[in-house]
Protein backbone atom coordinates (compact mmCIF):
# COMPACT_ATOMS: atom_id res chain seq x y z
CA UNK A 1 0.00 0.00 0.00
CA UNK A 2 2.78 2.48 0.85
CA UNK A 3 4.34 2.02 -2.57
CA UNK A 4 1.06 2.83 -4.36
CA UNK A 5 0.66 5.82 -2.05
CA UNK A 6 4.18 7.03 -2.93
CA UNK A 7 3.42 6.75 -6.65
CA UNK A 8 0.14 8.63 -6.21
CA UNK A 9 1.93 11.37 -4.27
CA UNK A 10 4.73 11.55 -6.83
CA UNK A 11 2.25 11.94 -9.69
CA UNK A 12 0.83 14.96 -7.85
CA UNK A 13 4.13 16.57 -6.88
CA UNK A 14 6.61 15.41 -9.58
CA UNK A 15 9.60 16.41 -7.44
CA UNK A 16 11.89 14.13 -5.43
CA UNK A 17 15.06 15.02 -3.55
CA UNK A 18 17.66 13.40 -1.33
CA UNK A 19 18.94 16.83 -0.24
CA UNK A 20 17.15 18.32 2.76
CA UNK A 21 18.21 21.83 1.64
CA UNK A 22 16.05 21.50 -1.50
CA UNK A 23 12.80 20.62 0.25
CA UNK A 24 9.58 22.54 -0.33
CA UNK A 25 5.84 21.80 -0.26
CA UNK A 26 5.98 20.23 -3.73
CA UNK A 27 8.83 17.87 -2.87
CA UNK A 28 9.05 14.30 -1.64
CA UNK A 29 12.16 14.00 0.52
CA UNK A 30 13.76 10.56 0.81
CA UNK A 31 15.97 10.24 3.91
CA UNK A 32 18.64 7.93 2.50
CA UNK A 33 21.42 6.29 4.50
CA UNK A 34 24.74 6.90 2.80
CA UNK A 35 28.22 5.66 3.54
CA UNK A 36 29.05 8.70 5.69
CA UNK A 37 25.70 10.20 6.67
CA UNK A 38 22.20 9.03 7.47
CA UNK A 39 19.68 11.60 6.25
CA UNK A 40 17.21 10.23 8.80
CA UNK A 41 19.39 12.01 11.39
CA UNK A 42 18.69 15.37 9.74
CA UNK A 43 14.92 15.22 9.90
CA UNK A 44 13.42 17.78 12.27
CA UNK A 45 10.09 19.57 12.70
CA UNK A 46 11.21 22.36 10.37
CA UNK A 47 11.98 19.94 7.53
CA UNK A 48 8.71 18.08 8.07
CA UNK A 49 6.81 21.40 7.99
CA UNK A 50 8.49 22.45 4.73
CA UNK A 51 8.22 19.14 2.86
CA UNK A 52 5.31 17.89 0.85
CA UNK A 53 6.16 14.37 1.98
CA UNK A 54 9.02 12.84 3.99
CA UNK A 55 9.98 9.19 3.46
CA UNK A 56 11.94 7.93 6.45
CA UNK A 57 12.90 4.79 8.31
CA UNK A 58 12.28 6.36 11.72
CA UNK A 59 9.05 5.47 13.50
CA UNK A 60 9.31 8.65 15.60
CA UNK A 61 7.97 10.65 12.64
CA UNK A 62 4.86 8.48 12.17
CA UNK A 63 2.75 11.01 14.08
CA UNK A 64 3.05 13.48 11.18
CA UNK A 65 0.59 13.03 8.34
CA UNK A 66 3.15 13.91 5.68
CA UNK A 67 5.68 11.32 6.85
CA UNK A 68 5.76 7.83 5.38
CA UNK A 69 7.66 5.20 7.36
CA UNK A 70 9.37 2.49 5.31
CA UNK A 71 11.88 -0.23 6.25
CA UNK A 72 14.43 0.95 3.66
CA UNK A 73 14.27 4.42 2.07
CA UNK A 74 16.65 3.56 -0.78
CA UNK A 75 14.54 0.55 -1.70
CA UNK A 76 11.39 2.72 -1.50
CA UNK A 77 12.99 5.24 -3.88
CA UNK A 78 14.02 2.49 -6.29
CA UNK A 79 10.58 0.88 -6.16
CA UNK A 80 8.93 4.24 -6.83
CA UNK A 81 11.18 4.75 -9.86
CA UNK A 82 10.38 1.22 -11.10
CA UNK A 83 6.64 1.78 -10.69
CA UNK A 84 6.88 5.13 -12.50
CA UNK A 85 8.95 3.56 -15.30
CA UNK A 86 6.20 0.98 -15.85
CA UNK A 87 3.79 3.81 -16.73
CA UNK A 88 5.83 4.48 -19.87
CA UNK A 89 5.52 2.14 -22.84
CA UNK A 90 8.70 3.43 -24.45
CA UNK A 91 12.05 2.00 -25.44
CA UNK A 92 14.80 2.38 -22.84
CA UNK A 93 18.42 2.11 -23.86
CA UNK A 94 20.77 1.16 -21.04
CA UNK A 95 24.42 2.18 -21.43
CA UNK A 96 27.10 0.48 -19.34
CA UNK A 97 30.76 -0.43 -19.57
CA UNK A 98 34.12 0.21 -17.97
CA UNK A 99 34.66 3.58 -19.71
CA UNK A 100 33.03 5.85 -22.29
CA UNK A 101 29.51 5.52 -20.88
CA UNK A 102 28.79 9.24 -20.60
CA UNK A 103 30.14 10.04 -24.07
CA UNK A 104 28.21 7.15 -25.62
CA UNK A 105 25.03 8.22 -23.82
CA UNK A 106 25.46 11.81 -25.04
CA UNK A 107 26.03 10.72 -28.65
CA UNK A 108 22.99 8.41 -28.65
CA UNK A 109 20.87 11.13 -27.05
CA UNK A 110 21.86 13.73 -29.66
CA UNK A 111 21.17 11.43 -32.59
CA UNK A 112 17.79 10.25 -31.27
CA UNK A 113 16.78 13.80 -30.29
CA UNK A 114 16.67 14.75 -33.97
CA UNK A 115 13.43 12.73 -34.28
CA UNK A 116 12.20 11.89 -30.77
CA UNK A 117 11.64 13.41 -27.34
CA UNK A 118 14.52 11.81 -25.44
CA UNK A 119 15.17 11.70 -21.72
CA UNK A 120 18.66 10.77 -20.60
CA UNK A 121 20.89 10.66 -17.57
CA UNK A 122 22.26 14.07 -16.62
CA UNK A 123 26.06 13.96 -16.41
CA UNK A 124 27.13 10.62 -14.98
CA UNK A 125 24.33 10.24 -12.43
CA UNK A 126 24.45 6.49 -13.00
CA UNK A 127 24.43 4.63 -9.68
CA UNK A 128 21.77 3.11 -7.39
CA UNK A 129 20.71 6.67 -6.38
CA UNK A 130 21.14 8.37 -9.75
CA UNK A 131 19.26 5.92 -11.95
CA UNK A 132 16.02 6.09 -9.91
CA UNK A 133 16.27 9.89 -9.74
CA UNK A 134 16.83 9.98 -13.51
CA UNK A 135 13.74 7.86 -14.13
CA UNK A 136 11.67 10.09 -11.84
CA UNK A 137 12.63 13.12 -13.92
CA UNK A 138 11.06 11.69 -17.10
CA UNK A 139 8.31 13.87 -18.49
CA UNK A 140 5.03 12.45 -19.72
CA UNK A 141 5.89 13.18 -23.35
CA UNK A 142 9.15 11.19 -23.28
CA UNK A 143 9.39 8.88 -26.30
CA UNK A 144 12.77 7.22 -25.62
CA UNK A 145 15.02 7.07 -22.57
CA UNK A 146 18.80 6.67 -22.65
CA UNK A 147 20.03 5.71 -19.20
CA UNK A 148 23.64 5.37 -18.13
CA UNK A 149 24.40 2.67 -15.57
CA UNK A 150 27.61 2.45 -13.58
CA UNK A 151 28.70 -0.15 -11.07
CA UNK A 152 30.87 -0.14 -8.00
CA UNK A 153 29.76 -3.43 -6.50
CA UNK A 154 28.73 -6.92 -7.61
CA UNK A 155 25.35 -7.32 -9.33
CA UNK A 156 24.69 -3.55 -9.49
CA UNK A 157 24.15 -3.56 -13.28
CA UNK A 158 21.73 -6.45 -12.90
CA UNK A 159 19.76 -4.52 -10.26
CA UNK A 160 19.76 -1.32 -12.33
CA UNK A 161 18.65 -3.25 -15.42
CA UNK A 162 15.69 -4.61 -13.46
CA UNK A 163 14.90 -1.08 -12.27
CA UNK A 164 14.79 0.06 -15.90
CA UNK A 165 12.61 -2.97 -16.74
CA UNK A 166 15.24 -4.18 -19.21
CA UNK A 167 15.30 -7.76 -17.93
Amino acid sequence: MKQNYLLEQFLIRRKVTLDSRLVDQDTIFFAIKGERHDANDFIDENLVAKAGLVVTEREAWAKYSNCVIVPDTLLALQNLAYDYRKLFEIPVIGITGSNGKTTTKELIHRVLATKFIVHSTKGNFNNHFGVPLTLLQMQEDTQIAVIEMGANHQKEIEALSKLLNLT
